[in-house]
């Protein structure tokens, strides 16, 4: 058998274009213990794609179709669609693009509900159609039948839910973590139509990184958001939100509020004072503490960069944002600044022995690490919905090179 025996809750129909949608949508749907099906990760090695999937959608409660320009035109979605109409599979149409069904699609949607999902944020529609499947499923009148008005769930208006709100701040998790966030802040104030990915820098600016390590940095991070805002924007699926923490004596948010790559500028910081680590710790704490404002889908990242020791308590504050949700499941990556930082404590940041501190001993050195942590941001995005192995064995692979380099710190 290519699947379980035990039926599936709900099949996720669409176009590997549209991966990172369709895994948020898996991710959400089974931290509610909605069971999932969804290819490629569940199909079965060595075993008929196929067979796989038309045995996948029959052993399937419901149908939830990412439906978009990449999904109207796949001929693969169209296959799903007809196999769950011949099967009698609930069918629910979750629309991330405003365009018009193609003739082959319009056969198979015309007479169904569509929950919209095309205004901002995505992740707002993504909770309405979890509390849609959880009221089918806990219906004891569920019945299979490809028309959810034939269903004995009359009292269910789909419609009603593309306009209103539905808050929800009961989800807990693992690498797939769905958490609260805030607005994030941009030239219209939000992200659009895309999953959010949160990136935040924790920078220490204390006196030991005056002169030319904080130039250094200013340097790098100047010349590579160019082309790091490039490469981003390409990306149809996914918004790489930016924030940096600047700590020294006291710690401070270098912006108010998350924004999206495409507006976020680089402010020259300046080092002097103490290294008051434990304070950073805190800000970051205090933002990911649980509202009811936003979510996020993807992991954050979390980059510490430090020459030196904290000079502060900052064993309280680490503890209680390893044992936090975010902490736990945070890509938390470090960048060593000469050989005077402190690497045990980095290492209790880090908390992970798979994931190498980069030792920066020079400019060369530091860009190179910089430039690799948002390659593992890319990675982030392409293994989204896998577990935190898989990311790490992908990301350590791509670190680059540095032994060729002369030290200076």
């Amino acid at each position: 058998m290519g699947v379980s025996n035990l039926a599936h809750d709900v099949f996720i129909s669409h176009s590997q274009i549209d991966k990172c949608v369709a895994d948020a949508v898996c991710s959400m749907l089974e931290q509610n213990k909605i069971r999932c099906w969804i290819a490629p990760r569940d199909v079965t090695p060595g075993r008929n794609y196929a067979a796989c999937i038309t045995e996948a959608i029959k052993l399937s409660r419901i149908m939830v179709i990412i439906f978009s320009n990449n999904s109207n035109t796949s001929g693969p979605v169209t296959n799903e669609l007809e196999i769950a109409t011949k099967y009698g599979t609930i069918i629910i149409p979750f629309r991330i693009e405003d365009i018009t069904p193609s003739d082959e699609m319009e056969y198979y949607l015309s007479s169904k509900h569509w929950l919209d999902a095309i205004t901002p944020p995505i992740e707002q529609h993504i909770l309405k159609l979890v509390d849609i499947i959880k009221t089918f499923i806990q219906s004891p009148d569920l019945r299979k039948n490809n028309n959810l008005e034939h269903s004995n769930i009359k009292n269910l208006n789909v419609e009603k839910y593309n306009n209103d709100c539905i808050q929800n701040d009961t989800y807990k998790g693992n690498i797939k973590l769905v958490n609260n966030m805030k607005k994030i802040e941009g030239e219209e104030g939000k992200v659009g139509n895309k999953i959010p990915l949160h990136f935040i820098f924790i920078i220490d600016c204390s006196g030991s990184m005056s002169g030319a390590k904080i130039n250094a940095l200013n340097h790098t991070m100047s010349s590579l958001l160019p082309a790091i805002k490039e490469e981003f924007t390409k990306d149809k699926n996914t918004e790489l939100l930016m924030r940096i923490i600047a700590f020294s004596s006291g710690a401070k948010w270098v912006l108010p509020s998350f924004k999206s790559i495409s507006e976020f500028n680089w402010t020259d910081l300046i080092a002097e004072g103490t290294t008051d680590l434990g304070e950073a710790f805190q800000l970051v704490i205090e933002e990911f503490k649980p509202n009811t404002e936003r979510q996020y889908f993807l992991p954050p990242i979390l980059v510490l960069i430090t020459d030196g020791q904290p000079t502060d308590d900052y064993k309280r504050s680490l503890s209680e944002l390893l044992a936090s949700p975010t902490g736990k499941n945070a890509i938390k990556l470090s960048i060593a600044i000469g050989r005077d930082a402190d690497i045990e404590v980095i290492r209790e940041f880090i908390s992970n022995p798979e994931i190498p501190i980069l030792q920066a001993n020079n400019p060369e050195m530091m860009m190179n690490y910089i430039k690799w942590t948002f390659i593992v941001a890319k990675q982030v995005v392409v293994q989204s919905g896998n577990d935190v192995s898989d990311y790490i064995k992908n990301f350590t692979m791509s670190i680059p090179e540095t032994t060729d380099y002369d030290e200076v710190w």
